[in-house]
């Protein structure tokens, strides 16, 4: 049983792109009586394992915003979030289920599939607490304004995700009447993307919701030598909305794969001026505030 969990959780929680974050040499690191190449059609040996053989990336998921948000899902008749579970699976076909995973797990964990009929992927519905948001109901957040800000910022981008999905935020703010306060902060998090020249231009008209941002972090590159004539130059200036901006603020404090699991500040610690900004250019498209 508990290889059966492990490897249920170990398919749980594995990106499904994770087969490009291998290694082009991992075949180096197979054990001495595994195959040459992991790629080759009759290797024996596979780094990631079955495990990211996962669902049909067509089928639904659990909206973002729920606990559960990401999973793979089915909607029950009574209208709550169903993950949805191979027979066998963590519930198992047997209506006595004994805590164990059943054929799809074991099929899983030795990498064969082919043992297994069509039928054997029809899927259990489990039901979880709570309700799917739809256009008529609003996101559960809290009537009372939250005491932290990490909390009060988690609710506001839940809410613009909620307007962007086609939510009026009258509606939010019947049920959750502090969000009126904040409604510059959800209203902006939604701006479409818009050229270099537009977010450099908007820096002069000051707009609630907003901040002004350094394309080229300034701290970083103070502390690098770089002039605050430089850094504080109309073309390292940019307004964009303060929720994303503060999103673009912990993704450079986040290890990240693009950059050996360094954080993108300590990847950009002794470059110059140009990769500073064309870092700083990327990640302001990689949160839909610059045009692509």
């Amino acid at each position: 049983m508990r290889g059966g969990w492990i490897g249920q959780q170990r398919r749980r929680w594995m990106r499904n792109n994770a087969h490009l974050y291998v290694r082009q040499d991992a075949h180096r690191f197979a054990p001495p009586d595994a195959a040459h190449s992991w790629r080759a059609p009759d290797a024996r040996w596979d780094p990631l394992g079955a495990a990211e053989r996962k669902y049909s990336p067509n089928q639904p998921r659990v909206p973002a915003g729920n606990r559960d948000g990401g999973q793979w899902t089915t909607v029950s008749s009574g209208g709550g979030i169903s993950i949805a579970v191979p027979a066998g699976g963590v519930v198992g076909a047997d209506a006595e289920n004994s805590g164990t995973f059943g054929d799809f797990d074991d099929a899983i964990d030795s990498g064969d599939l082919g043992g297994l009929a069509d039928e054997d992927f029809t899927f259990n519905e489990v039901q979880l607490a709570g309700d799917i948001p739809t256009g008529d109901s609003p996101p559960e957040i809290p009537e009372e304004r939250p005491a932290t800000s990490p909390e009060r910022t988690s609710f506001l981008k839940a809410a613009a995700r909620r307007v962007a999905a086609g939510v009026a935020l009258h509606v939010l703010t019947a049920s959750a009447p502090w969000l009126l306060t904040q409604a510059a902060l959800i209203n902006s998090y939604n701006d479409p993307p818009k050229s270099l020249e537009e977010l450099q231009q908007a820096v002069a008209t000051d707009r609630p919701g907003t901040d002004i941002h350094h394309i080229v972090e300034q701290s970083a590159a103070a502390g690098y030598g770089f002039s605050r004539d430089v850094i504080d130059s109309p073309e390292n200036l940019v307004r964009i909305p303060r929720l994303k901006h503060q999103e673009i603020n912990a993704w450079y404090q986040k290890p990240n794969p693009d950059y050996s699991w360094k954080t993108p500040r300590q990847y950009l610690s002794g470059r110059n001026w140009e990769v500073r900004r064309a870092v700083g250019l990327e990640v302001l498209r990689k949160f839909g505030v610059l045009k692509q």
